[in-house]
């Protein structure tokens, strides 16, 4: 494996991480005291209901990277398979929230996950369609990798120095 390909899974599996940190422990810097204490559970299926628009566009944003970064990452899997494992994984995080009882269960999320993720592999799928498999498609390729490494690591420094999260 290149150098370019172990970059761009690295950052995938980062982002993934950070999602993960975000959704179920709420970047809290000690998960379990998060599951031991938030005890709030809530399911919402209908959808749009007392969902704010902020909320739903950061579902979207987030899932937006993820799909890039995917999109990035899995060129041998067909566009409506890599939908359904980002609605699946969509899926599979509001379980566990619901499961923990680490926040709200709600479909919107769902569906603006789903959208977003679908939209950066569109992106994704696009770029690579009119640039082809060459130069091009890969500079593209880790620019935009790379953009999203130094978000998250703005991201962390300011989690970890300018804004204290506590539970």
């Amino acid at each position: 494996m290149g150098y370019a390909r172990a970059f761009t899974r690295s950052v995938l599996a980062a982002y993934l991480f950070v999602l993960l940190w975000l959704v179920l422990f709420k970047f809290s810097a000690d998960p379990l005291s998060v599951i031991a204490t938030y005890q709030a559970r809530s399911l919402n299926l209908i959808p749009f209901a007392d969902s704010g628009l902020s909320d739903m566009r950061d579902n979207f944003l987030a899932f937006f990277v993820l799909g890039l970064l995917f999109g990035i990452n899995d060129r041998s899997r067909g566009f409506v398979r890599k939908v359904a494992l980002v609605t699946l994984l969509s899926l599979a995080i509001e379980g566990l929230q619901y499961a923990f009882a680490i926040g709200a269960t709600d479909i919107t999320d769902v569906m603006m996950n789903s959208l977003g993720g679908t939209a950066g592999l569109a992106l994704t799928d696009l770029a690579h369609k009119y640039l082809g498999h060459g130069n091009a498609a890969r500079i593209l390729d880790l620019v935009v990798t790379a953009f999203v490494a130094a978000l998250l690591l703005v991201f962390l420094w300011l989690r970890t120095f300018v804004f204290q999260v506590r539970y």
